[in-house]
């Protein structure tokens, strides 16, 4: 491990959006870093590409990016001199600015266990001492970067917030981390359960579909009973009289 040295390390699948990443970081007023791009040919997720990232790295700190993320020029000296301020804090992250399909500013919040645990306020782009990083969990598809953080507190790690925003990050859909919403809830629960403060949601959740499925099994089991009903009422000798008055008198049959 170098002292001093950030490993900025990068999955893209196909290099796409990665020219203006890489020109920001060429414009860093700190200079002591390496860069490792990890292509995912085979599309195994960018957890994977980024623990293989990890393993290659000889930095001190990582620094985790996406392919289509533009720095400031004093992102690296800016967190990297918070680390430095107190060797307890694990992480430094901040505000960044999304463009494209968003065009708005997402802040942070003081790193406090009890928010982390309600919600994911720490975005990936944020520096990781790789003394502390345990790496990322291969088998999420969503909220890796939410797990990352939980389990870095739970080894007895922190963060530190910068009140700054220090990065641009493009919504396209065509980064390595896009993925369909339609999974994202199912994802969240499991990173709940993993840390042992889900349990409770997700169960809720199961009692509250399962309220509704008994619900609409008794509304069936009424609509049932009332088509029965008519049924007998339509063959009754009082409905074919009226049936036959009504065809009698030039009436519409009912």
């Amino acid at each position: 491990m170098q002292k001093d040295l950030i490993s900025v390390i990068i999955p893209t699948i196909g290099l796409r959006n990665i020219e203006k990443t890489l020109k920001s970081i060429k414009l860093q007023t700190y200079t002591e870093h390496e860069l490792i791009i990890v292509e995912d040919k085979d599309r195994r997720g960018a957890p994977w590409a980024r623990n293989k990232g990890a393993k290659k790295a000889s930095g001190e700190y990582l620094l985790f990016l996406d392919d289509d993320v533009v720095l400031s020029p004093k992102f690296m000296e800016t967190l990297k001199n918070e680390l430095e301020k107190d060797k307890t804090f694990s992480f430094a992250y901040c505000n960044y600015r999304r463009t494209g399909f968003y065009n708005d500013i997402i802040k942070g919040n003081p790193f406090k266990v009890s928010n982390l645990l309600n919600d994911n306020f720490i975005s990936t782009m944020s520096l990781v001492r790789a003394s502390d990083f345990p790496g990322f969990d291969e088998s999420l598809k969503r909220f890796q970067d939410w797990d990352l953080w939980l389990t870095i507190t739970e080894k007895g790690g922190k963060g530190i917030w910068v009140d700054k925003v220090l990065f641009q990050a493009e919504y396209d859909g065509r980064g390595i981390t896009d993925f369909s919403q339609d999974d994202a809830f199912f994802y969240r629960d499991i990173v709940r359960i993993k840390h042992g403060m889900g349990e409770s949601v997700v169960t809720e959740n199961y009692k509250i579909i399962n309220s509704l499925r008994k619900e609409l099994s008794i509304q069936t089991e009424r609509l049932n009973f009332l088509n029965m009903r008519l049924d007998k009422v339509k063959n009754s000798r009082t409905w074919k009289l009226r049936n036959y008055l009504a065809k009698i008198l030039g009436r519409e049959e009912v």
